[in-house]
């Protein structure tokens, strides 16, 4: 799957105000956010998008893998986001995957928590992201 500039749109603030951020969901209801202007998104970051959905069973592997480091227990971890736009120069890297986490035991004991892990991209090495770099996690309570 890939996504292509048209089925992109602006995003849109919850006050109603548009940003330079493009918007699609696919259809697992994952949330891309993808940097741009008001013209239209940026050629590079659209490009970089499609290179982690390309490859996201591996990329989300990863970050699965690093962020079950972080928790004691068994259980469900799903993305709900990708973001190649704002929070990803926030955060100061390429691209941010964004989980939810539900534990076996407790399943609502985590519902407050959003979790994502920061990946860079080696531009240099184009294709698939077959050994994607994470390297920092944030957690935020909602």
């Amino acid at each position: 799957m890939s996504i292509e500039t048209g089925q992109l749109r602006p995003a849109v603030q919850v006050d109603g105000s548009v940003t330079d951020e493009w918007h699609v969901v696919l259809p697992d209801d994952v949330d891309v956010l993808v940097r741009g202007s008001g013209a239209g998104p940026d050629e590079a970051a659209l490009r970089l998008a499609n290179r982690v959905i390309g490859s996201l069973g591996a990329v989300e592997a990863r970050a699965v893998r690093l962020l079950g480091t972080l928790l004691r227990g068994e259980g469900t971890w799903t993305l709900s986001g990708i973001d190649v736009a704002g929070v990803a120069r926030q955060q100061t890297c390429d691209v941010v995957l964004d989980f939810t986490f539900e534990a076996d035991d407790a399943p609502y004991e985590d519902f407050y928590a959003a979790y994502s892990v920061c990946f860079s991209v080696d531009d240099r090495r184009p294709g698939p992201l077959a050994d994607p770099h994470p390297f920092k996690v944030v957690v935020e309570y909602r």
